[in-house]
């Protein structure tokens, strides 16, 4: 929704200093909006509400467009893939990415312990006997406040979109498995109370 403004500001601004011929950009797939019962929103007659389609759908939106295999041949090892509502983010984080690097990781993913039950960031969490990320959304109100012996919420591990992937596990495991893993994010529409 917003491709063409930030193409326009990157070129505005001389790619920040950076070669235009090293300046990608992609972009990310939309869904329709549900209702909770899930009929289709519509935003005005005869137009279906649409959102982009999550934090997820930067991985098939990467090989949709070609990027990743062309990562992978101009032999881009591994990823920092953040999300843009993480501001205190360091990009290419280097104390992350080389912990990664160092185990030899496929995929990391860096998290900060929530302050208390009510915070609305989804979770790291065995699902399915798989390390997940669990929505706050599908948590109810007792595993949100759940406790372990120490006092510590056992659902406290919150994920901040801050991960590292190598390009081969995106390209082999990842993407290929995406249809597996969808999941539903349950948000307040714009306007809505």
């Amino acid at each position: 929704m917003t491709h063409q403004q930030t193409v326009d500001f990157f070129e505005q601004h001389s790619f920040f200093g950076m070669s235009k011929e090293d300046v990608w950009f992609f972009q990310q797939g939309t869904m329709p909006c549900l209702t909770p019962e899930g009929k289709i929103i519509l935003e005005s007659p005869g137009n279906i509400a649409c959102n982009p389609d999550g934090n997820g759908g930067v991985y098939p939106a990467l090989k949709k467009s070609g990027l990743l295999d062309q990562l992978r041949s101009s032999g881009v090892k591994s990823l920092h893939v953040f999300s843009v509502d993480n501001p205190l983010c360091r990009p290419a984080d280097p104390r992350f990415v080389g912990y990664c690097l160092s185990k030899a990781a496929d995929c990391g993913n860096k998290c900060v312990w929530k302050a208390s039950p009510d915070e609305k960031v989804g979770v790291m969490a065995k699902k399915g006997g798989r390390p997940s990320v669990v929505e706050y959304s599908e948590l109810d109100d007792a595993r949100k406040a759940q406790r372990d012996a120490s006092g510590r919420l056992v659902f406290g591990a919150g994920n901040i979109c801050n991960h590292f992937f190598s390009v081969d596990f995106l390209l082999d495991v990842v993407v290929p498995k995406m249809s597996t893993m969808f999941h539903l994010a349950h948000k307040k529409r714009q306007g809505c109370s």
